[in-house]
């Protein structure tokens, strides 16, 4: 199940941009479905959220906080799902306008699984309150991205396997095209190796412990029944070389631990990684016939069907369009000068 975080935010009374940097850069870190909400204490656009706007022009926070959620691949949701629609959230009895600062932002990804989004009566507070639904998502994805184990740099067998193989790749292929061409594909060539020296470790690790297991239930059955010191020296061997082998793989899993969860991605490379995925990620397309879709399910169904049709030759099986037009081209002839 994908884990979901829900993000409540109160900005200040005022234009603070530095509040709303913090928190652009604090949302990048989060990894997951990420949903937020609450009062931002500002309008995004004053001619839409806003009844009677003093001015159109942004100030810095709301420059700064548009840029970022663009950057993270993160979208107002109501705003969203009604575009040309007017709706507030809080009157100001001070200034007698209305505005709309209560908004829920979500990740692009996360928008096709979004039903509704509704502000309420103000019934308990001065502020209307807003309403999500949404599916969560509670099947595991079949697909992930791949990443390198550093661990592995520590085996010297790993590191033999691989320096002999690129070696091959690199004499092999050193002048068949361009260096950028090479290095894309030795970047595959040598993931398929890894893949393949960690899936043969695997079985190997499986098949040395089964026998050790087998070996070491057998020897208790010899000590049990004759006793020998023989036996029992055998045995103790038997459960070193198991434990030896599950310390080595309890090892390896902490070292991935340390690497996946102890030394934290820097704000930077976070924010490129969402701004990588939220830039590749297309959200929303209009159909030929003007329906806007958002479900990602039917973005991929519509290219599928675009793609099908663009490819398609338009011919019939017997190709009777192209001969007949062969047909009225009378092809050329030699000339006698040209035949010698």
């Amino acid at each position: 199940m994908q884990r979901v975080t829900l993000v409540n935010i109160y900005g200040p009374n005022y234009a603070d941009p530095v509040f709303f940097k913090n928190v652009i850069m604090k949302l990048a870190m989060i990894g997951g479905q990420c949903i937020v909400g609450g009062d931002f204490n500002l309008v995004l656009n004053p001619l839409m959220d806003c009844s009677s706007p003093k001015s159109v022009s942004l100030s810095k926070a709301v420059t700064l906080l548009n840029q970022g959620m663009n950057d993270i691949g993160v979208i107002k949701v109501w705003r969203t799902v009604y575009p040309n629609q007017r709706d507030f959230s809080f009157f100001s009895g001070v200034h007698n306008t209305y505005s709309r600062t209560d908004m829920f932002l979500v990740p692009q990804d996360v928008m096709s699984t979004i039903i509704d989004s509704s502000y309420l009566a103000a019934a308990f507070s001065d502020h209307n309150p807003l309403k999500l639904t949404w599916i969560i998502n509670t099947s595991r994805s079949s697909s992930h991205r791949w990443r390198f184990s550093n661990y592995m740099l520590k085996d010297p067998d790993f590191i033999s396997y691989m320096t002999t193989n690129i070696e091959i790749f690199l004499d092999a292929n050193s002048n068949s095209t361009s260096h950028a061409n090479i290095w894309e594909a030795l970047k595959a060539y040598m993931r398929g190796h890894v893949l393949s020296y960690s899936a043969h470790n695997a079985k190997e690790y499986r098949r040395a412990l089964a026998t050790l297991e087998k070996d070491i239930r057998k020897l208790e059955q010899d000590h049990y029944a004759t006793k020998k010191e023989e036996h029992l020296n055998a045995l103790t061997k038997a459960r070193i070389l198991h434990n030896n082998l599950c310390t080595k793989k309890e090892e390896a899993a902490m070292a991935r631990t340390k690497y996946e969860y102890g030394n934290k991605t820097s704000k930077l490379l976070a924010w490129q990684i969402k701004k990588q995925k939220s830039d590749k990620l297309i959200h929303s397309i209009l159909t030929k016939d003007g329906r806007h879709l958002d479900n990602s399910t039917t973005i991929n169904t519509e290219f599928k069907q675009f793609y099908k049709y663009l490819y398609k030759t338009g011919h019939d099986d017997d190709n009777i369009g192209a001969k007949g037009f062969l047909d009225g081209i009378p092809p050329p002839k030699l000339k006698a000068t040209d035949r010698k």
